[in-house]
C-alpha cells in the first residue's frame, strides 16, 4: 500500500492543488491495478523555521517520500 508523504510550507497548496495532486499520484496506481483505497497521500506543513537544508532554513523546500 503506498503511503505518500508531502512536506511544504505553509500555503503552498489549495485544497484543491492538494485533491488534483492526490487524484493523479491514485490513477497511477490504478493503472497498475492497485485498488484506490490502497492509495494514500498525507500532506504535512512545515515551518520555515523547522527545514533546513544544507544546514540552512529553506523556506521554499518541498520533499515527498514515498514509502
Amino acid at each position: 500500500m503506498p503511503l505518500w508523504h508531502i512536506y511544504h510550507p505553509p500555503a503552498t497548496y489549495t485544497e484543491a492543488d492538494k485533491q488534483e495532486f492526490a487524484q493523479a499520484v491514485t490513477r497511477s496506481y490504478r493503472r497498475w491495478g492497485l485498488p484506490d483505497f490502497y492509495v494514500v497521500v498525507l500532506f504535512h506543513e512545515i515551518a520555515a523555521v523547522d527545514c533546513y537544508v544544507g544546514g540552512r532554513p529553506a523556506d521554499s523546500t518541498v520533499r515527498v517520500v514515498v514509502e
